[in-house]
């Protein structure tokens, strides 16, 4: 009563996501898309348009999180329905943005893939595996500029000199346009002994020429 839920796609009491807004989500007809560099499989429930628009948006610069179980959800089916396996990490925002919004949205969503809750076998945790290093955001640059991501670099604890990194490893985030953040964090992974990386994405951003063919109305 006192904090009512609030869809974050359309600002209606109630569920989150509502039912209109899940009515005009778009799933990706092929949950393997074409992968980024580096990158074994790239797998992704949606597509970015319509109500998921506004729904990450509203979890990355609001941090409006009602829809963080949903989110979480769909990422965990998409992964049983891929099959995928490995130790799950993430692609982390710059630390800079991060400690100015307080959180790094693909570490909750790497979590919500699990149910960030008490019971989680150990193996399942997600693992921060790698640090971004200092460069301009990806939101809002167009398409040729975003292959000019800033890079990462292994994430090494204090305590010991050398960082032990997983044989198979999932990157989870929010969106993959050009997939150039994935890329990025692949190849490090990759220089650093992991013999496979995959990505698992809440949604995949066509290419102009194909958004009306490759991804259908969730029914």
């Amino acid at each position: 009563m006192l904090f009512p839920i609030v869809c974050p796609g359309c600002g209606v009491l109630g569920a989150a996501p509502c039912a209109a807004c899940l009515a005009g989500m778009r799933r990706v007809a092929d949950r393997a898309l074409p992968a980024p560099p580096g990158i074994t499989r790239l797998v992704a429930p949606f597509a970015y348009a319509g109500p998921l628009r506004p729904l990450l948006r509203a979890l990355k610069y609001d941090n409006q999180r009602a829809a963080l179980g949903w989110l979480g959800a769909e990422l965990a089916l998409a992964w049983q329905l891929a099959g995928l396996s490995g130790t799950r990490s993430w692609a982390p925002t710059g630390a800079a943005r991060a400690r100015r919004r307080g959180f790094d949205q693909a570490e909750l969503l790497a979590w919500a893939s699990v149910g960030a809750a008490a019971g989680i076998a150990r193996a399942d945790r997600p693992v921060a595996l790698l640090r971004r290093e200092p460069g301009p955001a990806q939101t809002g640059r167009p398409r040729q500029q975003r292959a000019e991501v800033a890079g990462f670099a292994l994430r090494r604890p204090w305590w010991r000199a050398a960082s032990v990194v997983p044989s198979r490893v999932v990157l989870i985030d929010d969106v993959v346009t050009t997939g150039a953040t994935l890329a990025a964090a692949a190849a490090v992974l990759l220089a650093a002994g992991c013999t496979r990386v995959d990505a698992l994405v809440v949604a995949w951003t066509p290419p102009p020429s194909s958004r009306r063919h490759d991804f259908h109305a969730v029914a």
